[in-house]
């Protein structure tokens, strides 16, 4: 059956366009990456602001205080929730996209113009099988009814971060309300480790969007044999805990689309745009606002930044603002205000710090977690590039107390991030912990955006909206059931489009540090790709022997900022 029979012919003709359009799009990010930075360079003079106290540099940080002016993002983008995230009023000219990056973001733009409304609905799932086909096949169709890949989305997919490992079987039986046979189909009477994802919290108030459903929805997984496996998922509607197990069939299938669309849900609101989008504007801001170009931290970090104030300022446009993809085509309803307000509360500072995330997850017992493994040598990586930078102009303390822009930098951090543990840069340890931090954000930012296309366009495994209520048992699901669950033909093509889109790399980490690094500084940015270089070579090896490739966190695809 032709796949593109539910589209009429102007649909497909859109879709054509569409296909054409971000298809140049990837072609010109690819040649960007090839050409010469033309973007602002600053002067080659890199100093401390206690042995350079010019008028000029005084005047500097005047105007840039005026070109970076703060107003609150819900002023800004008109949404009324708990969120008290500051950005700035306009884009100011140097944060705009550099112009070898411009026809790649032109071509997207108008990509993501194209009307593509319908609707039409899926007559048979062997459709969905073969649309995405028209940009390359998303790696996870072929795998969407393999319980074991449902498994490794867990720790190499683009939401790991939910993970939870080192739950005993009497913590999750108090989380849950089974009753007696279906504690005894779970095994919950046997104490074990189990490997939990737990979006009941988050999702407990939701109301979607109409004929949307999203119930608080609870996965539950066991490692067998070096790999995890799935037990059983827990859909909670009108405060019932209902549970669905691998033996239940399309009940199964249809839990695990239950339970992938809330992962998406919270993926494109909690774990990308928040924390890290928002979280990399942040530190832009306070740089831009505090830290002369003179300034030595400005170099190291202009790169890893740049970019960042305008690529938000259009993700914002097109996500999160009122009538945007969240309400239109995903969940929609409240779930984006309340998920907002979610996120941002329950961020804190030590999520930054790779390492103690993964440690925080208790995820020590798997034997195979690739973001884990992978994630820890570009962490490792990166912290060796900052340590020793920092030893070249912060030789001791008394160097760092010296520093008057440094002050102001931490004391802008604090004042956004400090009620959620972010630290006053008060000792050089410090300032290399955050500082390591702030470059890992674009690491973080592939880390959950470079899987979106590979995964999320993909309606069989994960759809961004569920349009039925779930199943009260698992003997009245069908494979009828299925096709009425799924997101239209035009909701199918609008995630297709955007995750692919959001998907493309304009900038490798690690390139065109020169453009801001003194002179006498470069050779540390070529010692930095050495690393990345050898931390590929392991990846690649390790690649060799993981049942499915993970490359999220290799650093030929990592970005250098979260202007991806």
């Amino acid at each position: 059956m032709n796949a593109l029979l539910p589209l009429g012919f102007l649909l497909r003709l859109a879709w054509w366009l569409v296909c054409v359009l971000l298809g140049a799009a990837r072609l010109a990010a690819r040649v960007a990456l090839w050409l010469p930075s033309l973007r602002f360079s600053p002067t080659a003079e890199v100093s401390l602001p206690q042995d350079d106290r010019s008028l000029a540099r005084t005047r500097a940080s005047i105007r840039a205080l005026g070109n970076y002016e703060l107003v609150a993002a819900t002023d800004k983008l008109d949404l009324d929730v708990d969120w008290d995230h500051k950005t700035i009023r306009t884009v100011p000219f140097e944060e705009r996209y550099a112009l070898r990056l411009r026809p790649a973001k032109l071509l997207l733009l108008q990509a993501l113009r194209v009307p593509l409304r319908s609707r039409r609905r899926w007559f048979h799932l062997d459709q969905l099988e073969r649309l995405p086909t028209l940009l390359g096949r998303p790696a996870a169709l072929k795998h969407w009814r393999d319980d074991r890949f449902f498994a490794a989305l867990r720790t190499q997919g683009p939401n790991p971060l939910f993970l939870e490992g080192g739950v005993s079987s009497a913590e999750l039986g108090g989380r849950l309300a089974l009753d007696g046979e279906q504690r005894a189909r779970l095994g919950l009477e046997q104490e074990q480790e189990w490997f939990v994802v737990d979006y009941s919290e988050p999702l407990a108030d939701i109301e979607p969007g109409a004929g949307r459903h999203l119930p608080p929805a609870l996965a539950m997984f066991s490692e067998v044999e070096g790999a995890l496996e799935p037990r059983g998922v827990v859909l909670r509607d009108e405060g019932v805990d209902r549970l669905f197990t691998p033996e239940d069939g399309e009940a199964w299938t249809l839990a695990r689309w239950f339970f992938n669309c809330a992962d998406f849900t919270i993926h494109e609101i909690v774990s990308h745009f928040l924390w890290t989008h928002i979280v990399a504007e942040t530190f832009a801001i306070s740089v831009a606002r505090t830290l002369s170009w003179k300034h030595p931290l400005r170099r190291l970090l202009g790169s890893h930044l740049q970019s960042t104030i305008q690529q938000n300022a259009n993700a914002a446009g097109v996500l999160v603002v009122d009538g945007g993809l969240f309400d239109t085509v995903f969940t929609g309803g409240d779930s984006k205000d309340k998920l907002l307000a979610w996120g941002h509360a329950r961020w804190r500072y030590e999520q930054m710090i790779f390492p103690e995330r993964v440690e925080a997850q208790k995820l020590d017992s798997l034997t195979d977690c690739p973001f884990r493994d992978d994630g820890l040598r570009v962490w490792d990586a990166v912290a060796d590039y900052v340590d020793a930078y920092v030893a070249r102009y912060y030789p001791d303390e008394e160097t760092l107390r010296g520093d008057r822009e440094l002050r102001c930098w931490s004391q802008e951090l604090e004042e956004a991030l400090g009620d959620r543990g972010f630290p006053a840069i008060s000792s050089v340890t410090i300032l290399r912990e955050v500082l390591t931090a702030a470059l890992f954000v674009p690491v973080s930012h592939t880390l959950v955006n470079a899987l979106q296309y590979a995964v999320y366009s993909c309606p069989l495994v994960a759809p961004v909206a569920m349009w039925m209520p779930p199943p009260k048992r698992a003997s009245e699901v069908t494979a009828d059931s299925l096709l009425h669950a799924l997101p239209d033909v035009s909701a199918v093509l609008e995630t297709v489009r955007a995750t692919y889109g959001f998907s493309i790399q304009y900038e490798r980490l690690g390139e065109n540090l020169e453009r801001l690094l003194h002179p006498d500084d470069r050779d540390l940015g070529r010692g930095f790709r050495e690393a990345l270089k050898e931390v590929q070579a392991m990846t690649d090896q390790q690649n060799e022997t993981r049942r499915w490739r993970y490359d999220a966190l290799s650093p030929r695809g990592l970005s250098n900022s979260v202007d991806a």
